[in-house]
């Protein structure tokens, strides 16, 4: 894996989970974006959003590259998708999951 962080190195050191959580659940095909903030599968939280693209080279899949990136607010019953209130994952925000 090469990454490259101009921000928070956290994200950086999720993205193998995020990728291969993506080619493990999806079959992706030339020009596929697929977007996930699902916790269990990135090992971070909500408002963390993992974009993933494949990259092919004679109709095989020959690496991902990806993005990551903090949302102040995605939804959920309070401001910010932090709430001490509930205790699923689904109240505080919405979740895009695989």
């Amino acid at each position: 894996m090469v990454a490259l962080s101009c921000g928070i190195p956290l994200f950086t050191g999720v993205f193998d989970l995020m990728v291969r959580a993506v080619v493990k659940r999806i079959r992706m095909e030339e020009g596929d974006v697929v977007m996930t903030n699902d916790p269990y599968l990135t090992g971070t939280h909500l408002n963390d959003m993992g974009f993933v693209m494949p990259v092919f080279d004679d109709g095989l899949v020959a690496f991902c590259v990806c993005k990551g990136g903090h949302l102040n607010d995605i939804g959920g019953n309070s401001v910010g998708s932090w709430s001490l209130i509930t205790g699923r994952s689904t109240r505080r925000a919405s979740r895009y999951h695989l």
